[in-house]
């Protein structure tokens, strides 16, 4: 019969892999994670799969420097007890093998130390009795052996002790220290190089004597019970009760890791005297065959830095948000059960901006807080961000106190149109009246009216709508891969702030907009647009050129960003001149400028010819996979409304051959231009494909951008041709589900 406690960790098991994925391959700052903010039993694997990786060579460690496998036991535990109390404030870079190779040669040396000042206990009965001369002689090639391996280089002193002293495989020790396993077999190979003619000179034969020392075969093996214990211990499950040598070794070993400043100053001004000082250390301390004087004078690592907090956070959330996607993917089957899993399993990014904002607000004049502050003002992004306002709306008064005439903080500013918010309105306001730096001042101009002039057009939107405030409209598609539409309920913040653009006046918005454009071209047309994605891709493209990547994927992205921060960056007059055009010109309720090109045939086409229909100019890439969906689309609604007062109006941005084979292939029954096509999208400031631009029966501009689906087009442009026929009420031309982006 099989054993029921197999079943239920068998049990636990399968629930730790469906929640937390597998846990073995995970590099070790994930697993600390999973231990610190997870709980049960997905931080009990976490941390169990640590002992498990480096167990070993703790062990082995503590065995070499104790010789009592009590007592080695006693102090493997205390090591790993010390890393679950300060686990929050390890710094991890590739591996936790040093942090812990460290702490371990410390917790042995106290072990050491007080079973020398204890009365000698009685001989274990269940120990094999050795022959005391050769124990004698083992002991004695041990600590002349760890005298040399001690003067080795770091990089050469850390595999040596891991491999020859601690009895540890080339994997475990690349396991421990982050490296490759090769890695560790050259600067092995290299290590006893160096060491061969030292133990000459001292009369031992450089194999037999390594040989000797890591001949125990149990030193890198860890009992199954001492590691599961150890485990239940960090995480303080079941009723085992760690032995009174454990938590003296675990209580004096955190005190010393908790020194003040002036002491590890003081630790570390020893260390820099060289060996002479270390030389003079070691000799004072009766233990100094097993404590190299580097080791001894190498600071205690230090707590992680702001900064190194910060992105730990953001990388949390960002962790987070990928895991409930792949719930989303794994556990429904459905669009709808998708989108509920997702939503369940999201993670809060009030929680994440809050930890932010409260390390911030301790050191709010630090780099480190600016940046961390700009991201949680520009994290939130529509209607499901509303509950992370409130973080945003602290997040943006800290930077105008402490942050407010700094370039980057109103770099920040550029990334706001999409979604705007009390946060936002806040931020940008606030940052506009303070700043006094040129460029600061320039860029905080150009972000306030971009966001004006998308907030005009969406309180335009909210006026004329019948969509009523308290919910919104998302789509998706069904098993059959149909669009559909889902209404749903907005935050309350997000809710307030509908009704509040809702009683905005539009024309003022975009009145005030068009001001700080023109203030933008007269005062600040010199200063480059440089957004916070160039700065990060800058900030990539420093790490080193693409050329010594290895890896093709990644050396590709390097690429790109190269290729993207080679180009000088646009001018803020520039954007503002066109966003001006577009303002005075091309926004809605606007006559649409003539359009003139030559057909597929070379035939002459004109947009004026058309007056009297209502017309879709699409401005399509031949290279765009979603163009060409698009064109097909296009052709079954032209079959559909062939009796209708409507046509397509095709720009092609490219004239080419390949552009008039897809015509061809999709039998395209519309107008097309192909040549002059690119001169009428410069005209049209036509970004991004397939852009529509919708011109009602007189050619009046009705909308411009973008659509979700077919189906929010079929439904705007049904409206319109319902008031060209008269039947619907011309001033209801907003259709609630046909918005523009």
């Amino acid at each position: 019969m099989r054993d029921p406690r197999r079943k239920r960790s068998d049990r636990q098991d399968l629930g730790v892999l469906l929640a937390e994925g597998s846990i073995g391959p995970k590099a070790d700052a994930d697993l600390l994670r999973l231990f610190l903010h997870r709980e049960g039993e997905s931080a009990e694997a976490a941390f169990s799969a640590l002992v498990e990786r480096h167990g070993p060579m703790v062990l082995g460690l503590c065995r070499r420097v104790l010789r009592d496998e009590h007592a080695a036991e006693d102090a493997f535990q205390a090591v790993f007890l010390v890393l679950a109390r300060k686990a929050r404030s390890v710094q991890v870079d590739d591996s936790l093998g040093r942090w812990l190779h460290g702490v371990a040669r410390k917790v042995a040396a106290r072990a050491r130390r007080r079973a020398a000042r204890q009365v000698p206990a009685e001989a274990d009965p269940g120990r094999v009795p050795q022959d005391p001369a050769v124990d004698a002689a083992r002991a004695e090639i041990r600590d002349l052996v760890a005298r040399e391996v001690a003067r080795l280089p770091r990089k050469y002193r850390e595999v040596a002790s891991m491999c020859h002293l601690d009895g540890l495989s080339h994997l475990q020790a690349a396991e421990a220290l982050g490296l490759p396993v090769g890695t560790v077999r050259s600067r092995l190979s290299r290590a006893r190089d160096l060491l061969r003619p030292r133990l000459i000179r001292r009369g031992l034969a450089p194999a037999s004597a390594t040989a000797l020392v890591a001949s125990r075969a149990t030193a890198a093996t860890i009992p199954a019970v001492l590691a599961r214990s150890t485990t239940r211990l960090a995480v303080g499950r079941g009723a085992a009760v760690a032995s009174p040598a454990v938590l003296a070794l675990l209580h004096e070993t955190l005190r010393s890791l908790t020194m003040g400043v002036a002491t590890r100053t003081s630790i570390l001004l020893l260390g820099l005297c060289g060996l002479t000082a270390g030389a003079f250390t070691m000799a004072r301390d009766p233990d100094s065959p097993q404590q190299p004087p580097p080791a001894a004078a190498r600071p205690e690592p230090q707590a992680p830095s702001l900064e190194q907090e910060m992105q730990r956070i953001i990388r949390e959330y960002q962790e987070a948000k990928a895991h409930a996607a792949d719930l989303g993917k794994a556990k429904a089957d459905s669009p709808e059960e998708q989108r509920k899993v997702v939503d369940d399993a999201f993670p809060k990014l009030a929680e994440y901006a809050g930890r932010i904002n409260d390390l911030a607000a301790k050191s709010p004049k630090e780099t480190a807080a600016r940046d961390g502050l700009i991201w949680v003002a520009t994290a939130a992004r529509g209607f499901e961000a509303a509950e992370a306002d409130d973080e945003a709306f602290r997040a943006a008064r800290l930077l105008l106190e402490h942050h407010g005439d700094d370039p980057e903080t109103a770099r920040a500013g550029l990334e706001m149109e999409a979604s705007p918010s009390w946060s936002r309105d806040a931020f940008l306001r606030g940052i506009h009246a303070v700043a006094e730096n040129r460029e600061a001042r320039g860029l905080i101009r150009y972000g306030l009216a971009t966001y004006l002039y998308r907030k005009a057009k969406l309180a335009a939107d909210l006026r004329k709508a019948a969509l009523p405030p308290s919910t919104f409209t998302t789509y998706g598609r069904d098993e059959q891969g149909r669009e559909q539409f889902v209404q749903r309920a907005l935050p309350v913040l997000a809710r307030s702030y509908q009704g509040h653009l809702r009683s905005l006046d539009s024309a003022s918005l975009q009145a005030e907009s068009e001001r700080l454009f023109d203030e933008v071209v007269a005062d600040y047309a010199d200063a480059p647009y440089i957004s916070i994605l160039r700065r990060n891709l800058e900030r990539e493209t420093a790490k080193g050129p693409s050329a010594a990547i290895a890896d093709p994927a990644e050396r590709k992205s390097r690429e790109r960003a190269e290729s993207f921060v080679s180009r000088p960056p646009t001018l803020l007059g520039d954007l503002s001149a066109e966003l001006l055009d577009e303002s005075r010109h091309l926004s809605e309720g606007k006559p649409a400028r003539e359009i003139e090109g030559a057909g597929v045939d070379g035939t002459p086409i004109k947009l004026s010819a058309l007056r009297g229909r209502v017309v879709a100019v699409c401005f399509w890439m031949p290279g765009c996979e979603d163009c060409r969906k698009t064109l097909s689309w296009q052709r079954a609604l032209m079959q559909r409304w062939q009796r209708r007062p409507f046509t397509f109006l095709g720009v092609a941005l490219q004239d080419s051959g390949d552009a008039r084979k897809i015509l061809e292939g999709e039998n395209a029954n519309w107008p097309s231009i192909l040549t002059g096509g690119s001169a009428v999208a410069k005209r049209y400031h036509a970004q991004g494909h397939p852009t529509y631009c919708i011109v009602d029966e007189e050619g009046t501009i009705r909308r411009r951008g973008h659509f979700l689906t077919s189906n929010a087009f079929e439904t705007f442009v049904g409206r319109l041709l319902a008031e060209v026929n008269h039947e619907g009420p011309p001033a209801d031309r907003a259709s609630k589900t046909g918005k523009a982006g």
